[in-house]
């Protein structure tokens, strides 16, 4: 749907009597539920309580209190595109990697002792990024899965077209996740952050988890980068709202399209980072982020929620009722499970692996690891 048209649900939307549980009907019954979506985010705040219980109580009945892990690794990091908000941008000056296959083995050896069931290989878009490179890296993560943990692999790549998504499927015989985040679903404000490389093609992005599942791919992830839409003309905070209606408008397209829900879905925060002077646009406070969470498992409830270590450990003890997935001791630089890298971006929740699965357990919760 237009992205106009679910900026004027939002504006427009009345508070009803029961809208929650309309929306919990609707998105069990697969079912785009664009009012009752529209309605909760105009809404939140007075429908607090009611959407972080609704959401905890939907999620724990769909999955249990299990919560899934994912090591990463960063295998290269020389980048073409210049966006505002990363401090991978080709404008960003610090020497790049690419890693050789003796240093692939290297740094997935540490992060596959984690023990995790989910191996997310990332990299930079640039020339030496090629399909046959990462399926590569791919078959050489399977190699050093010595505990044969791994249920999956996902590539955090840049989209390729549908021939280059057949080449990374045809090399690797596992099943493999592609998982990219839109970064924001407003034309006006992705061209403002993205300014030069093949990533301004908005399009291009977008189409690519479909290309993906067509291509032979098991699963895709989706995701927006919150804070990069400053859009507040029908109110404060409008932009972030959009994005989220609009995030959700992508997952129902998706199963409309290819008859697949994404497999998982993520709302980073946007941080301030190396090489860029500018503030947040639009910023989101902790109790509005609770809400976009809570408002997104009631709205795709099949769809697994991550949480990543952007957040503090406080954060993942009030998001967990409704989380499906975290990242293990996440180390974001090229080589940087097995030496001191550049990371891309903070990392506020600095524990060890055996520390976050403890915790985990500590709280009442399942964590599906093999230690």
């Amino acid at each position: 749907m237009g992205h106009e048209t679910l900026k004027a649900r939002i504006a427009s939307a009345p508070l009803v009597k029961g809208v929650v549980d309309r929306l919990v009907e609707k998105s069990i019954a697969g079912i785009f539920p664009m009012d009752e979506a529209a309605t909760v985010l105009r809404h939140k705040h007075s429908l607090m309580d009611e959407l972080v219980e609704k959401a905890a109580k939907l999620n724990e009945s769909l999955f249990g209190r299990k919560i899934d892990f994912y090591g990463i690794s960063y295998i290269a990091d020389p980048c073409v595109n210049d966006c505002s908000y990363c401090g991978l941008s080709t404008s960003v000056p610090h020497r790049r990697q690419i890693l050789s296959d003796e240093e692939l083995r290297k740094d997935f050896a540490v992060v596959m002792d984690y023990g995790a069931g989910e191996l997310c290989i990332l990299a930079g878009e640039h020339p030496v990024v090629t399909p046959e490179f990462l399926s590569k890296a791919g078959r050489i993560a399977l190699e050093m899965d010595g505990k044969k943990a791994l249920e999956k692999l996902t590539f955090n790549v840049a989209p390729f077209d549908a021939e280059g998504f057949r080449k990374m499927r045809s090399g690797i015989d596992f099943p493999l996740q592609f998982r990219i985040f839109q970064e924001s679903y407003d034309p006006v404000t992705y061209r403002l952050h993205h300014t030069k490389g093949p990533k301004r093609n908005m399009e291009f992005r977008l189409g690519a988890h479909s290309r993906a599942l067509k291509a032979g791919f098991d699963h895709v992830g989706i995701g927006a980068l919150l804070g990069l839409n400053a859009d507040d003309s029908v109110y404060k905070h409008f932009g972030n709202d959009f994005e989220i209606m609009a995030m959700i408008d992508h997952g129902y397209r998706l199963h409309e399209g290819t008859g697949r829900f994404p497999h998982s879905m993520s709302i980073p925060r946007q941080q301030a980072v190396d090489g860029f002077a500018g503030k947040v646009a639009n910023p989101v406070d902790d109790q509005r982020y609770i809400l976009y969470n809570a408002i997104l498992k009631l709205a795709l409830p099949y769809t697994k929620l991550i949480l990543t270590r952007r957040e503090t450990a406080e954060m993942f003890d009030v998001l967990r009722p409704i989380l499906n997935i975290e990242d293990l001791a996440p180390r974001p630089g090229v080589g940087g499970n097995y030496k001191n890298a550049h990371f891309q971006n903070v990392v506020p929740d600095t524990r060890s692996a055996a520390e976050i699965v403890a915790d985990v357990a500590a709280k009442g919760y399942i964590p599906v690891i093999k230690m």
